[in-house]
């Protein structure tokens, strides 16, 4: 049960990962981030800098808030709100 729920989630994590490389790639191309983060990966091609920083701002979050899903679904209903705003 543990695997599969791992499983299922290591998939939304990764779907996330791509939808946000892909919104701050858009980001930085209109100059709103440096263009140091938009540097490609020597051997892959990728904009590692972004990924990581995606990954490392998730893994903080998840830390922060103790992994407690109603914490996390306040923060996520008041970045929708703010969003509108």
């Amino acid at each position: 049960m543990v695997l599969v729920g791992t499983l299922i989630l290591a998939g939304a994590v990764n779907t996330a990962i791509i939808g946000s490389n892909g919104v701050l790639n858009r980001v930085a191309e209109d100059g709103v981030l440096a263009d140091w983060f938009r540097v490609p990966h020597k051997r892959f091609g990728t904009s590692s800098r972004l990924i990581n920083m995606l990954v490392i701002m998730q893994l903080v979050t998840i830390v922060v808030s103790r992994g407690d899903v109603y914490m996390l679904g306040e923060a996520y209903a008041f970045g929708v709100v703010w969003s509108f705003a």
